[in-house]
């Protein structure tokens, strides 16, 4: 008998009707026997031209989430992700799936099942769809297969997109061989090279070099490196141990033939299968205002014509708040009121507070002066100003990648706070009351007298349309 597979269309209370992608929940074997684990996978068709998004989703969007439902017993491991394609506009490069995607998750059933019984697996997902607008998208899936005890059959009809799906999963970087070169008489090089799996995770390790010419600066440190838990960022570095007071080597400039062949060796290799690594270098080019430095200064003219300089606010906290209506992540602030009682709050306390739009002409979320005032009137919204950046000027200057994307300015000038509005990337109004406001916060201490607590974070959103 082969599984029986039900597919729900989104409920009634989700954020937005899908359009673009359809979620199915399949299964890898036609049956379930008791004590043995079996795949099963989340199937994820887009529309051409759409896309979702990877486990890191980037500089912009939201990675897919599921949330089972499953009969006593049973266990779901982690989602098994294959490895992305970039998606890129302008300043922004993102992470993710277009086409057709499966993402594979292991069910543990408990040791004993009675034969002849039906077993029903139950998942909410929750997606971002994007081409140049972004939707959120949710689908309650049901899948039933029946028990069995004889050994599982595999269900024919996945079983090549079982197979894709493990074919594309990043591998365990066994034999890596890395450089990164910082200048033409110094490099880092990682050498003898360990990797292994903590569960489904991957992680390595490395002895790492640095050579110079300059004794003082020789040292011998090990790194590794495991995924970041909380899917913002796509690894984390950890010095484990250093090693110093050592004489460097005979000074020699770097054998560019054999590390350059190595390079290409493990450009390939990381795009296979230990995409992760890569995706935490720092992607050149990227001016972004840093935190603790004097926050870039501007001059640009708002909704009613006034040039709006950020020097004219010297002494005043400042806000900046890139934003996009049309956003379903800033949607979810102004449908609930949140942005508009936070622009309030502080604007009666003497915070300046500047929304700003840097979509330039033709793209979401552009508009003219006087459908600007009308969205602001129809919304509630109290900002100070509203600042077209129809060029990106400004955008570019601070590194806004995302709306909505929150920057905070002391009276010195100094920017103290940079990042996401919350702890919760979601486009669901009902997780604000759960969520950690980043600015809030800093402005709460900030007005204190106080020391930020959490000067950054990972801004999440749809991404700045530059």
């Amino acid at each position: 008998m082969t599984s029986i597979l039900l597919w729900a269309a989104a409920l009634a209370a989700a954020p937005a009707p899908t359009r673009h992608v359809r979620a199915d929940l399949v299964s890898e074997v036609e049956s379930v026997r008791a004590g043995t684990p079996f795949e099963v996978g989340l199937l994820l068709r887009m529309s051409p031209g759409w896309h979702t998004y990877w486990r890191n989703p980037g500089d912009s969007g939201l990675a897919t989430r599921l949330v089972w439902t499953l009969p006593e017993g049973f266990h779901a491991g982690p989602i098994e992700w294959p490895y992305p394609r970039t998606f890129s506009q302008g300043p922004v490069t993102s992470y993710g799936y277009e086409g057709e995607v499966l993402l594979g998750v292991a069910i543990t059933p408990p040791a004993t099942l009675p034969a002849g019984a039906r077993v029903s697996l139950g998942a909410r997902v929750d997606w971002l769809e994007c081409r140049e607008a972004c939707l959120p998208g949710r689908a309650e899936l049901t899948l039933v297969l029946p028990v069995r005890s004889e050994p599982s059959a595999p269900a024919p009809a996945w079983a090549g997109a079982f197979a894709e799906a493990r074919r594309r999963l990043p591998g365990d970087g066994r034999g890596w061989t890395l450089f990164a070169r910082e200048t033409a008489d110094r490099c880092w090089s990682m050498r003898r090279p360990r990797s292994w799996r903590e569960g489904g995770t991957p992680t390595a390790s490395s002895s790492c070099r640095r050579r110079t010419r300059r004794a003082a600066n020789f040292s011998r440190e090990c790194w590794s490196w495991r995924p970041r838990g909380d899917g913002r960022q796509p690894c984390a570095w950890t010095r484990r141990s250093t090693v110093g007071g050592a004489s460097p080597p005979r000074a020699r400039a770097p054998r560019r033939g054999r590390e350059g062949e190595a390079m290409s060796i493990h450009a390939k290799t990381l795009m296979a299968s230990a995409l992760v690594a890569t995706l935490a270098l720092p992607a050149p080019g990227r001016a972004a205002a840093l935190v603790g430095q004097p926050a870039p200064d501007f001059t640009v003219k708002d909704t009613s014509g006034a040039s709006q300089a950020l020097s004219a606010y010297k002494g005043k906290f400042v806000v900046l708040e890139w934003v996009n209506f049309e956003c379903p992540f800033v949607g979810k602030h102004y449908r609930s009121g949140h942005m508009q009682k936070l622009q309030k709050e502080y604007t009666a306390r003497g915070v300046v507070w500047l929304s700003v739009n840097s979509s330039a002409p033709g793209t979401q979320g552009h508009y003219t002066s006087d459908k600007v005032d009308a969205l602001i009137k129809d919304k509630g919204a109290a900002p100070t100003a509203y600042l077209l950046d129809t060029g990106g000027t400004l955008g570019r200057a601070y590194g806004a990648k995302t709306t909505p994307h929150m920057f905070v300015i002391d009276p010195r000038g100094t920017l103290i706070y940079a990042g996401g509005i919350d702890d919760t990337p979601s486009t669901d109004t009902a997780d604000i009351a759960t969520a950690k406001n980043y600015v809030q916060a800093a402005l709460d201490e900030a007005l204190a007298g106080k020391p930020v607590s959490t000067p950054s974070s990972q801004s999440y959103g749809c991404s700045v349309k530059y």
